[in-house]
């Protein structure tokens, strides 16, 4: 039987975990950095350490067990990357255990928490679910305020956030907060002219927005519903990615449905959800034939146009790829190289943190895997979820260890990978 949480918890818990999963991601981690300006990270490590002390006190650590290898092999990064930079006289290495100290009680609080909830994976996954909800909602109801002119996308100029200051300062970007509901820019590109600007909810970057919100679609698909409430859920998210307009999105949600068709057809499964979204699909390319060719012609264009926004999203993806999976010696600069984008070819990454990155990245594909394979559904989609999480993540390479949301989807993955293939002990209820 589950153990439920105390509700005069519940709200502490989904606060901690949505304030920790939008650090970096969203204009409410930013806004903790604003309201409390103590430099190096070292707010966010008060503040989680009070976090779990509150809420657990003085409990045992539920960090020890051996099939925890994973977790270790995160932390190995880190520490060989203070080393690394230590010797290499980079000051980034203060700040990396800064960030290595506050990621280790953020994962001390989810293994807690987990623990605390009966091993449930929803107390984890539902205030992120809950965020992600309520990104869409604003994305969807900003559009519509827009559109029968209740609300200006122009009000409420936002130019303080230091997630936004750097685009601001640099004159790349102008945001604004319309009605107070999402994040809005004017001089960027959109897929489909509805006569509304970008809207990318709490986020400041259309990718960023969809790497936050896409894997709870698979999650929320995952969960006892009927087919009904399954196509509004398809829906709201699919115009919420045409709003935001984010290709790398696009094309990652791409590769996932491409992989769940295959799947389906080797098991032999007979899905009307999946003959419906196929069907949609179809219907929409024979009607919108000249728009969609019209599309792709001008996203290649935009790919491939120097000095183009997009032009210079893909130089930056490349160049972390590349930074890598191409080192040049045993040791070197690890995760933390000088400078962003094709600045960080100037250092190399030392082959020592080059396998480790990959065997990192290789371990988790292999339980992503797993659950997807599984004839359980939740743990099916709960592969998938984490799955596009993966695909998308390549776009920030090694950055995405810096991120708290990293090791909330890893963590979710390893809970989800740990349970019985047919039976969750009253865990899931499915």
């Amino acid at each position: 039987m589950v153990k439920a949480i105390k509700k005069s918890y519940f709200w502490f818990d989904f606060a901690v975990i949505i304030l920790q999963i939008s650090r970096g991601l969203t204009i409410i981690g930013s806004g903790f950095d604003d309201i409390l300006p103590i430099p190096y990270g070292i707010g966010w490590l008060c503040f989680m350490t009070l976090a779990y002390f509150i809420r657990f006190g003085t409990q045992s650590n539920y960090m020890q067990e051996k099939e925890k290898g994973i977790f270790k092999l995160f932390f190995i990064i880190y520490f060989f990357d203070i080393l690394q930079s230590l010797f290499l006289g980079n000051s980034s290495g203060f700040v990396r255990i800064i960030t290595l100290l506050y990621l280790y009680f953020f994962l001390k609080y989810l293994f807690a928490l987990y623990k605390d909830g009966g091993f449930d994976i929803s107390v984890i996954t539902r205030p992120y679910v809950g965020l992600s909800l309520y990104n869409v909602g604003v994305v969807l109801l900003s559009a519509i305020l827009i559109l029968m002119g209740v609300i200006s996308p122009t009000s409420n100029q936002l130019s303080s956030n230091s997630l936004l200051y750097d685009n601001v300062v640099n004159g790349r970007t102008e945001y604004f907060f319309p009605g107070y509901l999402s994040v809005c820019t004017l001089n960027s590109r959109v897929l489909i002219d509805f006569g509304i600007p970008m809207l990318t909810g709490l986020s400041h970057e259309p990718h960023v927005f969809c790497m936050l919100i896409l894997p709870s679609l698979f999650l929320l698909f995952g969960k006892r519903s009927s087919m009904l409430v399954k196509i509004g859920i398809l829906l709201s998210y699919l115009l919420v990615m045409v709003v935001a307009t984010s290709t790398t999105a696009f094309l990652c949600f791409s590769v996932v449905i491409i992989i769940e068709e295959i799947w389906s057809m080797l098991i032999g499964k007979n899905s009307k959800f999946q003959a419906f979204v196929i069907i949609g699909i179809i219907v929409f390319v024979v009607i919108k034939g000249q728009l969609v060719s019209n599309l792709i012609v001008e996203m290649m264009v935009e790919r491939t146009t120097a000095g183009s926004a997009s032009s210079g999203s893909m130089d930056y993806s490349a160049a972390t790829l590349e930074y890598v999976v191409t080192p040049d010696s045993f040791f070197g600069s690890g995760n933390l190289p000088g400078g962003v984008g094709k600045k960080v070819l100037n250092s190399q990454i030392g082959f020592v943190t080059c396998i480790l990155d990959l065997a990192l990245y290789t371990w988790m594909l292999i339980m992503v895997f797993r659950n997807i394979t599984s004839k359980n559904k939740y743990k099916h989609y709960v592969g998938m979820a984490v799955l596009y999480f993966s695909i998308h993540l390549l776009k920030l390479s090694y950055a995405i260890i810096t991120y708290p949301f990293f090791l909330f989807m890893l963590f979710v993955i390893w809970a989800v990978n740990r349970l019985p293939e047919e039976d969750f002990h009253g865990v899931f209820k499915n």
